[in-house]
């Protein structure tokens, strides 16, 4: 889910309701390049200042931003090229969730033309007394700037992205993702962990605004009544799965954590864990911490107790983890993780040790929130929490669905 007090509509029903006829979705045309320089792409900002009026379809607004923070600097979109914008701030947890993925994709697509950049909007949170909040987007790439393997950029005061992207899509919530075909025109907008499919079709040059967003839904629809069929037996779980894989590779590839869920849920434990080994081999591969963070809830979800823990499966998913966030920020959230996997496996003494090393080598001024936030969870060696105390730090956030 995004972060708003209104949650986002999901991306096909949002996109279908904003289209319109091809004829005037194409009434928009790139501006001419100067010659000798690429065609660039963008719709002036003063066309665009109502809220849905930007819709899929539609030539891609100007864009600028105050600041690049990481990766190349662009000072407009290309025509010919393939740009994914996506719309991010510090405090959202749902966008930092989503981060790695957005980097294994950058990864992936960066040969087929593919240019992800995250735009850092709203950081002001609508507060106009918040100052100046670039030195918080610069720190935060320092704690957190490994998960981010793509290019970053601070929208800034003049909130030009904010306005003529976010705002004048009607999206009322981030993350969210905008797509931009080699035309130089918007081919979706929505939640970045739907981009694989998209992104399959766009580059393919297969995608259709109006016929996208319908087929997007379909696939949805058919890899979560897919994954029902584990409820029945493995078998028919992963008959059902093989169909839609064939039919939705890209979709079927970002659903392995669903499918795993899906198998721990109908309590296929053996084919479960068989499969988070899968996944956490490639999340390791690609350097994602925010699917071995994924992952590692869905095997020990919170406030409830598993049936059946797999006790090296959860050490080496805790090891891996603090070893990809090593040096970036604060150690706690991967020293809560290996405290969690002795809790859950009987060994509480090794869990004890984890506890006092982490509250002894952190600054004085941290240790009582540390010591509610190790507290929370020895309600059981089940490593479920009791109620924490106001103030007190989260555990890793469960990322949203990904590979």
């Amino acid at each position: 889910m995004p972060h708003s007090a209104t949650p986002l509509v999901g991306a096909a029903v949002l996109a279908a309701a904003f289209l319109t006829p091809l004829s005037v979705a194409q009434a928009q045309a790139p501006r001419q390049a100067p010659p000798g320089q690429a065609p660039q792409i963008g719709v002036p900002a003063s066309e665009l200042t109502a809220r849905g009026a930007l819709r899929p379809g539609l030539a891609a607004p100007a864009f600028s931003v105050e600041k690049f923070l990481k990766g190349e600097p662009i000072t407009a979109l290309e025509k010919g090229k393939i740009y994914v914008i996506e719309c991010w701030a510090t405090w959202c947890g749902p966008c930092i969730a989503a981060m790695p993925h957005l980097s294994e994709l950058q990864r992936e697509l960066k040969d087929k033309g593919v240019t992800i950049i995250g735009v850092s909007v709203n950081e002001d949170r609508g507060d106009p007394n918040a100052g100046d909040r670039l030195p918080v987007v610069e720190q935060f790439l320092v704690d957190r700037g490994h998960t981010m393997d793509y290019t970053v950029a601070y929208d800034g005061a003049a909130k030009t992205i904010a306005k003529t992207w976010l705002t004048a899509s009607g999206l009322k919530g981030i993350p969210a993702s905008f797509v931009v075909d080699r035309n130089g025109n918007i081919a979706w907008f929505g939640h970045p962990m739907d981009l694989d499919f998209v992104l399959d079709e766009v580059i393919a040059g297969s995608w259709s605004p109006i016929e996208g967003p319908v087929k997007l839904a379909t696939a949805k629809r058919d890899v979560s009544d897919a994954l029902t069929q584990y409820s029945a037996s493995v078998e028919k779980g992963d008959a059902a799965w093989d169909k839609v894989a064939a039919m939705y590779p890209a979709l079927a590839r970002a659903k392995q954590v669903d499918r795993l869920d899906a198998m721990l849920k109908a309590g296929q434990f053996d084919r479960a864990f068989a499969l988070a080994n899968a996944i956490t081999d490639s999340a390791i591969a690609s350097r994602n911490d925010g699917t071995l963070n994924n992952v590692f809830q869905r095997l020990l979800p919170r406030g409830t107790k598993p049936a059946k823990v797999d006790g090296p499966l959860l050490l080496r998913i805790s090891q891996a983890y603090a070893e990809l966030t090593s040096g970036a920020g604060d150690p706690s959230m991967a020293r809560l993780m290996l405290f969690r996997t002795y809790l859950a496996t009987d060994q509480a003494d090794l869990a004890a040790a984890v506890k006092k090393e982490t509250i002894d080598a952190a600054p004085a001024d941290r240790r009582a929130r540390l010591e509610s936030m190790f507290r929370a969870f020895e309600g059981g060696n089940d490593g479920r929490p009791r109620k924490s105390p106001p103030g007190a730090p989260a555990s890793p956030p469960a990322a949203p669905p990904s590979r």
